[in-house]
């Protein structure tokens, strides 16, 4: 899943609050209410006259004790599992470095830029003032960020008969120095080249469960 399918989720949110709500109304607003209605001077004579607890608010006692101990069992888990699966998810490699690494997002306006001629114009003279400022090691372009949300369109695999259902991929565009400036290792084949033009032959890099998939 892509970061922007990260989200709050909305029973869960509507959950916690409830349960807030409950533990407050159990153990806050109900032993207040109780303290309330007390006469005071009945309980003084009462604790004079037996310091031991009756039965009944004895139970009354081990039971909230219980089901406070229950609950903070509950939430340690849920605590030790939440940091589990954020270490995991920090050990996982994601195909790419991103140390050292600067982004933004730039939308040209077709008014000025009304042909992919005059974009891809602009875009080359862009590279070429940000490689040579100093400091800078490597710069590209891409449609979409790395774990962000990419295009989805049709694709047709040659020698293969196509199904009723049209086959459905992920597609990202980038430029010949992509792969480079985030330090993503090709597994096999070539990378895009400065060859590799509008005009020429159509050039796709496909990722490890692409491959494994359809030409396994």
């Amino acid at each position: 899943p892509s970061l922007d399918a990260v989200g709050v989720d909305a029973s869960v949110v509507l959950f916690v609050g409830i349960t807030m709500l409950v533990t407050a109304l159990l153990f806050g607003v109900l032993p207040a209410l109780r303290a309330a209605n007390a006469n005071p001077y009945d309980a003084i004579r009462d604790d004079g006259a037996n310091t031991s607890p009756s039965r009944r608010t004895g139970h009354a006692r081990s039971f909230l004790v219980v089901v406070q101990v229950a609950l903070s069992t509950a939430l340690a888990a849920a605590a030790l599992l939440l940091t589990a699966s954020a270490f995991n998810l920090t050990s996982q490699r994601l195909g790419f470095d991103a140390r050292d690494l600067v982004t933004w997002q730039l939308q040209l306006p077709t008014r000025d830029y009304p042909d992919q001629a005059r974009r891809s114009q602009f875009q080359h003279g862009l590279l070429e003032r940000l490689r040579a400022l100093p400091g800078v090691e490597a710069a590209a372009t891409t449609s979409a960020l790395p774990l962000g949300t990419i295009g989805v369109g049709p694709i047709k695999l040659e020698g293969r008969e196509t199904s009723t259902e049209p086959t459905w991929a992920g597609v990202q565009a980038v430029d010949n120095t992509y792969f480079r400036t985030v330090r993503s290792r090709l597994v096999a084949g070539r990378d895009f080249e400065d060859s590799d033009v509008a005009t020429s032959d159509p050039v796709i890099v496909v990722n490890e469960a692409f491959a494994k998939r359809y030409f396994a």
